[in-house]
Protein backbone atom coordinates (compact mmCIF):
# COMPACT_ATOMS: atom_id res chain seq x y z
CA UNK A 1 0.00 0.00 0.00
CA UNK A 2 1.56 3.88 -0.72
CA UNK A 3 0.42 5.27 2.63
CA UNK A 4 3.04 3.63 4.58
CA UNK A 5 5.39 4.06 1.75
CA UNK A 6 5.35 7.40 1.98
CA UNK A 7 4.97 7.62 5.56
CA UNK A 8 8.15 5.59 5.66
CA UNK A 9 10.06 8.05 3.01
CA UNK A 10 8.81 10.95 5.20
CA UNK A 11 10.48 9.75 8.52
CA UNK A 12 13.58 9.09 6.60
CA UNK A 13 13.56 12.47 5.05
CA UNK A 14 12.55 14.16 8.27
CA UNK A 15 15.71 12.78 9.80
CA UNK A 16 17.70 14.37 7.17
CA UNK A 17 16.22 17.68 6.46
CA UNK A 18 15.85 18.72 10.16
CA UNK A 19 19.46 19.82 10.50
CA UNK A 20 19.34 20.26 6.65
CA UNK A 21 22.03 17.44 5.59
CA UNK A 22 19.72 17.01 2.49
CA UNK A 23 19.06 13.32 0.87
CA UNK A 24 22.37 12.11 -0.35
CA UNK A 25 22.88 8.49 0.47
CA UNK A 26 19.50 8.39 1.73
CA UNK A 27 17.00 5.27 0.15
CA UNK A 28 14.64 7.97 -0.99
CA UNK A 29 13.78 8.24 -5.02
CA UNK A 30 14.22 11.75 -5.58
CA UNK A 31 14.69 13.44 -9.16
CA UNK A 32 17.43 15.69 -9.11
CA UNK A 33 17.35 19.72 -8.30
CA UNK A 34 16.80 21.19 -11.28
CA UNK A 35 16.40 25.09 -9.95
CA UNK A 36 17.14 27.00 -6.65
CA UNK A 37 16.22 27.02 -3.31
CA UNK A 38 15.58 30.31 -2.09
CA UNK A 39 14.31 31.39 1.65
CA UNK A 40 11.68 34.97 2.87
CA UNK A 41 10.80 36.56 5.64
CA UNK A 42 8.35 39.60 6.67
CA UNK A 43 10.53 42.06 4.95
CA UNK A 44 9.94 39.95 1.83
CA UNK A 45 6.33 40.92 1.42
CA UNK A 46 4.62 43.72 -0.34
CA UNK A 47 0.66 44.97 -1.43
CA UNK A 48 -0.62 42.52 -3.42
CA UNK A 49 -3.77 42.23 -5.53
CA UNK A 50 -6.61 39.75 -4.83
CA UNK A 51 -7.99 37.34 -7.32
CA UNK A 52 -11.70 38.00 -8.06
CA UNK A 53 -12.35 34.29 -6.28
CA UNK A 54 -10.72 35.32 -3.10
CA UNK A 55 -13.07 36.89 -0.68
CA UNK A 56 -10.67 40.03 1.01
CA UNK A 57 -12.96 39.71 3.91
CA UNK A 58 -12.30 35.74 5.48
CA UNK A 59 -8.98 36.46 3.78
CA UNK A 60 -8.67 39.40 6.72
CA UNK A 61 -10.25 37.16 9.10
CA UNK A 62 -7.85 34.54 8.76
CA UNK A 63 -4.73 36.49 8.58
CA UNK A 64 -5.57 38.31 12.06
CA UNK A 65 -6.85 41.56 10.97
CA UNK A 66 -9.01 42.88 13.50
CA UNK A 67 -10.90 44.97 10.73
CA UNK A 68 -10.40 44.26 6.61
CA UNK A 69 -7.82 46.55 5.56
CA UNK A 70 -7.71 48.28 1.96
CA UNK A 71 -4.31 46.19 1.39
CA UNK A 72 -3.30 42.97 2.04
CA UNK A 73 0.33 41.88 1.73
CA UNK A 74 2.30 39.00 0.42
CA UNK A 75 3.77 37.42 -2.71
CA UNK A 76 3.93 35.40 -5.90
CA UNK A 77 5.42 32.03 -6.57
CA UNK A 78 4.33 29.04 -8.25
CA UNK A 79 5.30 26.53 -5.62
CA UNK A 80 3.99 23.52 -7.37
CA UNK A 81 5.47 24.09 -10.90
CA UNK A 82 2.23 23.76 -12.63
CA UNK A 83 2.40 27.03 -14.23
CA UNK A 84 -0.03 29.00 -12.11
CA UNK A 85 1.22 31.21 -9.58
CA UNK A 86 0.28 30.49 -6.35
CA UNK A 87 -0.28 33.36 -3.26
CA UNK A 88 1.47 33.55 -0.30
CA UNK A 89 0.22 35.86 2.55
CA UNK A 90 1.36 37.12 5.55
CA UNK A 91 -0.38 37.40 8.77
CA UNK A 92 -1.42 41.00 10.36
CA UNK A 93 2.16 42.57 11.22
CA UNK A 94 0.14 43.60 14.41
CA UNK A 95 0.27 39.81 15.54
CA UNK A 96 3.05 39.00 13.84
CA UNK A 97 5.96 39.45 16.42
CA UNK A 98 9.27 37.70 15.96
CA UNK A 99 7.77 34.87 14.12
CA UNK A 100 5.57 35.62 11.43
CA UNK A 101 3.32 32.92 10.17
CA UNK A 102 2.16 32.95 6.07
CA UNK A 103 -1.05 31.30 4.26
CA UNK A 104 0.33 29.93 1.05
CA UNK A 105 -2.91 29.40 -1.19
CA UNK A 106 -3.45 27.10 -4.80
CA UNK A 107 -3.66 29.72 -7.51
CA UNK A 108 -5.18 26.43 -9.49
CA UNK A 109 -7.45 25.12 -7.01
CA UNK A 110 -7.88 27.97 -4.91
CA UNK A 111 -7.60 25.74 -1.82
CA UNK A 112 -5.57 27.07 1.58
CA UNK A 113 -2.36 24.91 2.08
CA UNK A 114 -2.34 25.21 5.51
CA UNK A 115 0.30 27.72 7.88
CA UNK A 116 4.28 27.84 7.60
CA UNK A 117 5.56 30.54 9.40
CA UNK A 118 8.86 31.61 11.55
CA UNK A 119 11.59 34.48 11.89
CA UNK A 120 12.36 33.11 8.38
CA UNK A 121 11.15 30.75 6.20
CA UNK A 122 13.60 28.24 3.77
CA UNK A 123 11.82 26.42 0.86
CA UNK A 124 14.10 23.86 -0.28
CA UNK A 125 14.22 20.36 -2.43
CA UNK A 126 12.67 17.71 -2.67
CA UNK A 127 8.94 18.50 -3.17
CA UNK A 128 7.05 16.24 -1.91
CA UNK A 129 3.64 15.66 -2.95
CA UNK A 130 3.97 18.33 -4.98
CA UNK A 131 5.24 21.30 -3.01
CA UNK A 132 8.30 21.85 -1.12
CA UNK A 133 9.83 21.19 1.88
CA UNK A 134 9.44 23.80 4.35
CA UNK A 135 12.11 24.75 6.85
CA UNK A 136 11.93 27.64 9.52
CA UNK A 137 13.92 29.61 11.62
CA UNK A 138 12.35 30.45 14.45
CA UNK A 139 14.09 33.15 16.67
CA UNK A 140 13.99 32.24 20.43
CA UNK A 141 16.92 34.71 22.14
CA UNK A 142 20.07 36.22 20.59
CA UNK A 143 22.07 32.83 20.59
CA UNK A 144 19.06 30.22 20.51
CA UNK A 145 16.78 29.26 17.95
CA UNK A 146 13.85 26.37 16.66
CA UNK A 147 14.74 24.78 13.47
CA UNK A 148 11.40 23.20 12.24
CA UNK A 149 10.03 21.13 9.58
CA UNK A 150 6.98 21.22 7.41
CA UNK A 151 5.68 19.23 4.61
CA UNK A 152 3.13 18.72 2.53
CA UNK A 153 0.94 15.61 3.08
CA UNK A 154 -1.56 15.97 -0.24
CA UNK A 155 -3.87 18.44 1.90
CA UNK A 156 -2.26 21.00 3.83
CA UNK A 157 1.27 21.82 4.87
CA UNK A 158 1.71 19.46 8.76
CA UNK A 159 4.70 20.32 10.98
CA UNK A 160 6.88 16.91 11.20
CA UNK A 161 9.57 18.23 13.74
CA UNK A 162 11.68 20.57 15.27
CA UNK A 163 15.34 21.00 17.23
CA UNK A 164 16.59 23.49 19.24
CA UNK A 165 19.95 25.01 18.18
CA UNK A 166 22.08 27.37 20.25
CA UNK A 167 25.45 29.01 20.21
CA UNK A 168 27.78 27.57 17.89
CA UNK A 169 25.57 24.99 16.71
CA UNK A 170 23.56 27.42 15.86
CA UNK A 171 25.85 29.66 13.81
CA UNK A 172 27.48 26.80 11.99
CA UNK A 173 24.03 25.77 10.06
CA UNK A 174 22.67 29.01 9.68
CA UNK A 175 26.42 29.64 7.66
CA UNK A 176 25.73 26.73 5.64
CA UNK A 177 22.47 28.24 4.50
CA UNK A 178 24.12 31.45 3.62
CA UNK A 179 23.98 30.58 -0.02
CA UNK A 180 20.30 30.25 -0.36
CA UNK A 181 19.10 32.92 -1.83
CA UNK A 182 16.09 35.46 -0.35
CA UNK A 183 13.15 36.89 -1.94
CA UNK A 184 13.04 39.20 -3.44
CA UNK A 185 15.83 39.17 -5.97
CA UNK A 186 18.12 41.64 -5.88
CA UNK A 187 18.03 42.19 -10.02
CA UNK A 188 14.39 43.41 -9.31
CA UNK A 189 12.82 40.58 -10.49
CA UNK A 190 8.97 39.98 -9.31
CA UNK A 191 8.92 36.58 -9.04
CA UNK A 192 11.37 34.18 -6.37
CA UNK A 193 13.27 31.41 -8.12
CA UNK A 194 11.48 28.04 -7.74
CA UNK A 195 12.73 24.47 -6.41
CA UNK A 196 12.17 21.26 -8.77
CA UNK A 197 12.63 17.87 -8.08
CA UNK A 198 10.04 15.07 -6.35
CA UNK A 199 9.92 12.26 -4.20
CA UNK A 200 7.81 9.24 -6.02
Amino acid sequence: MRRPTLLRQLLRLVALLLVGLGTSGGALTTVAAQGPEWHFNVHSVAPIELPSWLDRDSLAASLGYEYTPEVITGFLADLNQDGTEDYVFNTSLDACGTNCEYLPVDGASHQSLGWVGGSIVFVRLPLINGYPVIHSYSHVSADAARWSTSVFDGERYVFVGVVYLEGDLLDRHMDSLREIPYWPPPDGSMKPPNAVGAVD
